[in-house]
Order: structure tokens, then C-alpha cells, then sequence
């Protein structure tokens, strides 16, 4: 199973973000490890999605959904109530009250 510590959160977030049609994101389903891969200039064997059974491809994410990220970053110029706003939406964030 793949330990999610391993994993380039840096890399991953530019796969989910990248809709080119050049190449295309891919993830070793065993060490975590993210690469871009063009068939065109691409002839290093050890990246080659088709030759290795542990690469799963990374599908970018709908582009409304990082825009509508955007847009809470662009009206919140306040770093105290950015925090705060983000608490808000995040998994075990600041509830009132508590």
C-alpha cells in the first residue's frame, strides 16, 4: 500500500492542475513518485507508462473546481481572516463554540 508521506504534494498538485494535451502526469502506485511523460522527446524506459505495471495516470481535476479556490484566495486579502475562512472549510476546522 502506498504511504501518502511519500508522495510530492508540489508535484501532484501541478498534475491535477495541468490540462495541456502535450503529455500527461503519472504516479508509481508503489513509491508515490510523479512524473510528466511526452511520448514525442521521452525515450527513458524507466518513465515509460507502458512498459511499467505500476504507473496509474493522473486525471487533472475540472478547472471550475480550482477556480472557485481562487476566488475565495483573490477576496480575502486579511492573513487573520484568510485563516479563518480556510479553517472553516477544512476537515476538523475552528467550530464555534468550541
Amino acid at each position: 500500500m502506498l504511504d501518502l508521506s511519500t508522495v510530492d504534494l508540489g508535484m501532484l498538485a501541478m498534475a491535477l492542475e495541468d490540462h495541456s494535451a502535450e503529455g500527461s502526469w503519472w504516479i508509481d502506485a508503489e513509491t508515490g513518485e510523479v512524473w510528466y511523460w511526452r511520448d514525442v522527446d521521452d525515450d527513458d524506459p524507466e518513465f515509460d507508462p507502458d512498459a511499467r505495471d505500476d504507473a496509474r495516470c493522473i486525471d487533472p481535476l475540472p478547472s471550475h473546481e480550482g477556480y472557485g479556490d481562487a476566488l475565495v484566495d483573490a477576496r480575502v486579502s486579511n492573513s487573520d481572516v484568510f485563516r479563518c475562512v480556510h479553517e472553516a472549510f477544512s476537515v476538523g476546522g475552528h467550530r464555534r463554540g468550541s
